[in-house]
């Protein structure tokens, strides 16, 4: 499995243990100076891209099942309060479904989110 991940990614486990390895031995403690070497910009983007995305649908399956088990409609700021999470990720992961059209929006002001 975790091969799979860092493959999918175009990074593999021996260039993740490398650049560990980097880390480890150029520590200057002679000097009481900790010295780390640059990271790799391809192996750090290769390492937020799948969080942010497993972050995004664990949020989404979240909306998805608050808003069935309620049956009525939400503003934004309500759902972020009931599933405990920011109002910038709620907005964003509900725009996402509604281009799904897994939920859709009131014409109002304020917005209020449902499932039909």
């Amino acid at each position: 499995m975790d091969n799979f991940f860092y493959e999918q990614n175009g990074t593999s486990s021996e260039d993740l243990n490398d650049w560990l390895d980097s880390i480890t031995s150029s520590i200057d403690r002679s000097n009481g100076a900790n010295k780390l070497p640059p990271v790799k910009k391809d192996l750090m983007r290769s390492f937020k891209q799948p969080l942010a995305v497993t972050n995004d649908i664990f949020i989404q399956e979240k909306l998805i099942s608050y808003l069935k088990d309620n049956g009525k409609p939400y503003q934004a700021y309500q759902l972020a309060r009931a599933l405990n999470l920011s109002k910038k990720d709620i907005n964003r992961n509900l725009y996402i479904l509604e281009s799904r059209q897994s939920v859709f929006k009131t014409d109002t002001s304020p917005v209020f989110w449902t499932i039909k």
